[in-house]
């Protein structure tokens, strides 16, 4: 039996398709984390606690921003704990 880890959203709407279901994705290489947008994957970064900028697209073959190593469609569901440790709170994701 394969269980799957859970997946954590941001409590905020995506800009680009106005709906809730941003992802908090980490790099298996480095660990740098993201927010993947589930309607349309957009990639975006984190800034403040809070949606950042557009930095590229998981339906392609771009690569994490800070190693270059990984495809973002290859980055794993970040962990509660790795939320945590950006600053977010229970409240700010679910």
């Amino acid at each position: 039996m394969i269980i799957d880890p859970p997946s954590w959203c941001l409590n905020q709407t995506c800009p680009c398709c106005e709906q809730f279901g941003l992802g908090f994705s980490t790099c298996p290489t480095c660990g740098f984390i993201v927010l993947i947008c589930a309607e349309v994957s957009t990639v975006f970064g984190i800034l403040d606690r809070q949606c950042g900028p557009a930095i590229g697209w998981a339906g392609s073959d771009q690569t994490c921003q800070k190693c270059g190593a990984t495809e973002y469609v290859r980055f794993r569901n970040s962990t509660s704990d790795e939320v945590r440790a950006l600053g977010f709170r229970y409240g700010d994701y679910y």
